[in-house]
């Protein structure tokens, strides 16, 4: 089985021509390690502005892979001008940056050029993962701006949060000594606890790589989707004490004891329209945990929508692109 692994990888390794990030795009505006990326609506006369806020713990090109498999592109088919936050790869120098700083300055910089830039006040915005989370207190603490909010297996109830939140006890883990020691969450620390969920499917679908060699499409998306997942970037320390102390150990969000900036975040203060997608097979926001949302927001639209996928199957899979894309496309247009 080793040595399948190991063939595996140098299969993956030796096709350096699949880079994931398949869209062209300009930069719009920077702040630190902090791009804001522009996928242009090509031909589409004052095409409707999309905001995508993707997690700090991956790099937003799981949004925009490859051809045939890019979000990013889909979104662009249907007639909206996207934007992205790449949040780059913090350093030692932006240990103490904590989520004041990532959510409520450098996603209120995104917003404000956007707004200088479209000329709207209100944008849609669809938050992935932890981005989700994110995405959502900007809503609470700027509503104004918001103008349709979509989650994308977004955490919310971090007490239903599964293997996650037991391993996140504060009996069992001191993230204060990890982070003094520390300073950023390596990249391997987060990936080791990613693999270790379940370390048998790890191991299932590296094997069954070497037989995808003979579907050429198949192994260059399953090439793609290794390299951006094992191409992880530290994790800001600052921000990481806040998510795991205050979402995870106090469930701050739910218990509305959670502060940024000073301010308790309520997200009974997000009354815009709401699209909520989960994933059924999603072991690490599982569904209970993301739909808790619509129980702590005000908003008068609320949509679900389950896909029978996995956390990265849910953005990239084919179900993906028959069901969740169309839906959000729809949705963030205005049109559904």
């Amino acid at each position: 089985m080793l040595a399948k692994m190991e063939a595996v990888k140098k299969l993956v390794d030796g096709w350096p021509k699949v880079i994931p990030g398949a869209t062209p795009y300009e930069v719009v505006f920077t702040e630190n390690k902090m791009r804001l990326l522009r996928f242009p609506a090509l031909g589409v006369a004052e095409a409707r502005p999309v905001f995508l806020v993707y997690s700090v713990i991956n790099r937003y090109t799981v949004l925009d892979l490859i051809e045939g498999k890019s979000a990013v592109a889909y979104l662009n088919s249907q007639g909206l001008d996207v934007y992205v936050v790449d949040w780059g790869t913090a350093g030692p120098e932006d240990r103490f940056f904590g989520m004041d700083y990532y959510v409520d300055h450098l996603l209120g910089r995104c917003f404000r050029k956007i707004q200088r830039i479209t000329g709207r006040q209100s944008i849609p915005v669809l938050g992935y993962c932890l981005g989700g989370t994110m995405a959502a207190v900007y809503a609470a603490l700027h509503p104004q701006q918001v103008e349709r909010l979509v989650l994308l297996a977004a955490p919310m109830d971090f007490a239903k949060g599964g293997v996650f939140t037991s391993w996140t006890n504060p009996e069992n883990f001191p993230v204060d000594a990890l982070m003094d020691a520390w300073g950023n969450l390596p990249p391997e620390a987060m990936q080791a606890s990613f693999w270790s969920m379940n370390l048998s499917a790890q191991i299932t679908k590296l094997s069954s790589a070497l037989k995808a060699t003979e579907r050429p499409e198949f192994f260059k998306f399953f090439v793609a989707l290794e390299k951006w997942a094992n191409d992880n970037v530290p994790y800001p320390g600052g921000f990481y004490r806040e998510y795991i102390k205050g979402w995870y150990q106090e469930n701050g969000l739910v218990n509305k004891s959670w502060r940024i900036n000073g301010k308790v975040v309520d997200l009974g203060s997000v009354t815009c329209p709401l699209l909520v997608v989960t994933a059924t097979k999603d072991t690490i926001v599982p569904q209970e945990c993301a739909l808790a949302v619509c129980d702590l927001v005000e908003s008068q639209k609320i949509e679900k929508l389950s896909c029978e996928a996995g956390h990265i199957g849910v953005s990239v899979g084919g179900k993906a692109f028959q069901e969740v894309w169309p839906k959000v496309a729809r949705f963030m247009a205005g049109s559904a």
